[in-house]
């Protein structure tokens, strides 16, 4: 009689269970959302340029603001505003030549990250530039141009997990588009046909990413 009713016991409860477990693999899992607010971010970067020769001269400096989207884990990709200050001087020309330059324009950039901590990056920019050039003892003359550029590097994130969009970074980076007017490359004179030629510079840039409504989420 003890036997029937452990056994009657044992199988009330397995039948218990068996209900308990389809219902919850049965039940729904919340939907995903595409668009997610504490994957949004801002920051900027400072940039720093240098090059040129015994005879030239070229410096650069500037900031870059910046507001993304983190898609994937390893994935980042936004839009930047430039704004950057070019220095250039020709020791062969006599007098020397001179030209300082502004430029600013709008740019979009991705970021791909093999590990959390290396990153590749592309930006794109478009930038207007306007300055004075001249010579040494003569009045300057003022100009209006305007460029594309394509920076291709990569970088280095402080900082950087998984649930945490913010960190510092540091990077290094070329202009491979070359256009004479861009902000970003070494302006150097050819002797043999009288030109000036575009070559690619470094363009080290450090700078921070900053995420904004993560602290609502609970993510750190």
């Amino acid at each position: 009689m003890q036997l029937k009713k452990v056994l009657l016991c044992l199988a009330i409860s397995c039948s218990t269970l068996s209900v308990f477990a389809q219902d919850k693999t049965n039940t729904p899992k919340p939907e995903e959302k595409f668009f997610k607010l504490e994957n949004l971010f801002t920051g900027g970067n400072v940039s720093l340029g240098f090059g040129g020769g015994s005879r030239i001269s070229q410096f650069s400096a500037g900031i870059v603001p910046h507001f993304g989207y983190k898609f994937f884990n390893w994935l980042d990709a936004g839009i930047s505003f430039n704004v950057n200050y070019n220095q250039f001087k020709d020791k062969n020309a006599s007098p020397v030549y001179k030209q300082n330059q502004t430029t600013f324009g709008p740019g979009v950039f991705t970021r791909i990250y093999p590990v959390n901590f290396i990153f590749a990056q592309a930006q794109f920019e478009h930038n207007f530039t306007s300055g004075k050039e001249g010579y040494s003892g003569y009045p300057s003359q003022k100009f209006n141009v305007d460029a594309s550029s394509l920076l291709l590097g990569a970088g280095y994130a402080q900082g950087r997990e998984n649930g945490n969009n913010t960190f510092f970074y540091l990077s290094l980076s070329v202009d491979v588009l070359k256009n004479i007017n861009s902000p970003y490359v070494n302006v150097v004179y050819n002797s043999l046909t009288g030109t000036y030629q575009a070559r690619m510079a470094p363009i080290f840039r450090a700078g921070v990413n900053v995420a904004l409504f993560q602290n609502r989420f609970g993510k750190y």
